[in-house]
């Protein structure tokens, strides 16, 4: 590292999941494009897998951007909280600076920086949200968030190797070359329900008959909740693929789950997920969902072939009698 190289560390948000985290790296990607700032990215907080392992490598690839491996050493630092402690998590900082409790606007204030500011002569810079997106999205002249979001993951954000051969070998191992395959993921734990509410099943069961009747064949489905895979899949006998995973109790979350016995393949599991629901012909997601959000920011598919569901009405209560109409049934 010289004197002359200025740098930008994107952390990881200790209670951010893998759509908050990707989301973050690009508003990250959008503000060392307009400064000239060499990225870092660091997630080895500890909160994904084991601290000090920056599993972010592991999962993702930049490319096109100028990048390090390893975190930059310097004394000049902003914010300066950071200074001598830039290998360390922002839970870490946190927990000391307000050990009872989350309050993100004080934690943007003191932890992160105006990104809407390109003129800092500082060498380091640390950030850990993607809050001010929009003002990066208005400064690099682009006319949309989320087609800015888009452009920017296309050009500089792939999976790793390794995540790229578990999709290709479970689409090859569940689709045909010439088969239209319909993407969706639904969010369904009582966390998600109480603090964003949630879509109603019924939402998604109309939005996957309207891409089959335009010829859609299959339907990949990524939930964290085992009776919504059940639901899906008696709706769409024959239809619906699923990969084999570990869940908790329905409406218990997978991830920063203390018994989910091996949180690394449940990680793993949540990268390969997003990008074969970014593979896919079409893409059914909840909009306030940044793990659906960030497979549309993904995918390669056209725009019209996006379908963002808003949210009603509890979707916890939706698929409890849904179950129950099916156990009778039986």
């Amino acid at each position: 590292m010289t004197c002359t190289e200025k740098y930008l560390i994107v952390k990881g948000a200790g209670g951010g999941g893998l759509g908050d985290r990707l989301r973050c790296v690009l508003s990250g990607i959008a503000y060392a494009k307009l400064t000239g700032r060499i990225l870092y990215i660091d997630w080895s907080d500890g909160k994904l897998v084991q601290e000090h392992r920056n599993v972010f490598n592991e999962l993702f690839e930049l490319k096109n951007i100028q990048f390090v491996q390893d975190c930059p050493e310097s004394d000049d630092v902003f914010p300066l909280v950071w200074k001598g402690r830039l290998n360390e998590s922002l839970h870490t900082l946190y927990t000391e600076f307000d050990p009872d409790g989350w309050d993100r606007a004080a934690a943007l204030k003191r932890f992160s920086f105006n990104q809407s500011r390109l003129d800092y002569p500082n060498q380091v810079l640390v950030m850990w949200d993607f809050d001010q997106f929009s003002e990066l999205t208005t400064l690099s002249k682009q006319p949309s968030s989320l087609g800015f979001a888009c452009q920017l993951a296309a050009e500089h954000i792939a999976a790793s190797p390794f995540i790229e051969h578990k999709v290709n070998e479970f689409y090859d191992q569940n689709f045909l070359t010439d088969e239209k395959v319909i993407a969706v993921h639904i969010r369904a734990t009582k966390e998600f329900d109480q603090h964003k509410s949630s879509v109603q099943i019924d939402q998604y069961t109309k939005a996957i008959k309207r891409h089959i009747k335009q010829s859609a064949d299959k339907i990949f489905l990524a939930t964290d909740n085992s009776s919504v895979e059940s639901v899906i899949s008696q709706q769409f006998p024959g239809s619906v693929k699923t990969r084999k995973k570990w869940f908790a109790q329905p409406g218990e979350r997978i991830h920063f789950n203390d018994d989910c016995p091996d949180q690394e393949t449940a990680l793993i599991d949540a990268a390969v997920e997003m990008f074969l629901l970014a593979k896919s012909d079409f893409l059914i997601y909840q909009q306030n969902s940044s793990f659906g959000m960030a497979a549309h920011i993904l995918s390669k598919t056209s725009q019209k072939n996006i379908t963002p569901l808003f949210a009603k009405q509890s979707f916890i209560n939706q698929v409890r009698k849904k179950l129950s109409v099916f156990r009778v049934r039986s």
